[in-house]
């Protein structure tokens, strides 16, 4: 691709795909340089390059709010639960094994904070409706992918409309476009996983028409990587984003 002289991010998207489409990660990285590039040269010839170039000059100006993250299986799960609550957490993110303790899970109801479980699809598809009723007599924000397979997370998200949420269950834009066509209200995007700037674009556009969630979550990015993140994550300003971990350096601007 170095013989090309790119004048748009929507060309450069599609050119990388041809190269390194089995590499979603890449792509991300290689659009995220570009864009840099771009903006530092001025060029301004795409709609979606002048998008991310004004959502990340305004990224100081949105600060997410926490979403703190522990296991039920974690020795003094209660007391780190209080001391997370304490240290301003709204939002829990709670790690659930095949079998849980409902008696350990059941002093969730002395908090007035919002929970999300993972179970990471380790739950059978009875077991999961199961477990969904039980979880929803909580302070409950959703569950991401109870079950395994994304065919699977789909019927329970139409059995549980806003309580059963797409994580890696879903591979790529194909299966994310699927969900979102079938009805499921709920996503947790990772978008160093997915690749292509302008398909997550596309993809956030679509979820915002169909009333649909978007929780922006990390997972190993660099510092310019997570400038996107908070970019996306600006694009559902109401939304508790999985961002807890991203510091960002002060703007000398």
């Amino acid at each position: 691709i170095s013989s090309f002289d790119f004048v748009s991010l929507t060309q450069f998207d599609n050119e990388i795909k041809k190269c390194a489409s089995p590499f979603p990660t890449l792509i991300f990285a290689l659009e995220q340089a570009f864009v840099k590039l771009a903006i530092k040269n001025n060029l301004a010839n795409d709609e979606n390059l002048n998008f991310i170039k004004g959502k990340l000059s305004g990224i100081n100006k949105f600060k997410p709010e926490r979403n703190a993250l522990i296991s039920l299986v974690e020795s003094d799960f209660e007391n780190k639960l209080n001391g997370l609550i304490h240290s301003g957490y709204d939002t829990i993110k709670i790690k659930l094994p095949a079998k849980f303790d409902e008696e350990k899970l059941s002093v969730l109801k002395k908090f007035n904070v919002k929970f999300r479980f993972d179970p990471n699809g380790a739950w059978g598809k009875n077991e999961a409706e199961e477990n969904l009723n039980l979880l929803s007599q909580l302070n409950i924000d959703y569950v991401e992918d109870p079950v395994a397979t994304l065919a699977g997370n789909i019927e329970l998200a139409q059995k549980f409309p806003y309580l059963v949420a797409i994580d890696l269950s879903a591979k790529n834009f194909d299966d994310l476009f699927f969900a979102l066509e079938n009805g499921v209200k709920i996503f947790v995007i990772k978008p160093a996983f997915l690749g292509s700037v302008p398909d997550l674009l596309r993809f956030f556009t679509g979820a915002k028409k169909r009333n649909a969630r978007a929780v922006i979550s990390s997972a190993f990015e660099t510092e310019v990587a997570r400038e996107f993140l908070l970019a996306f994550a600006s694009l559902f300003p109401d939304e508790t984003h999985g961002l807890a971990k991203i510091k960002m350096k002060e703007n000398p601007n």
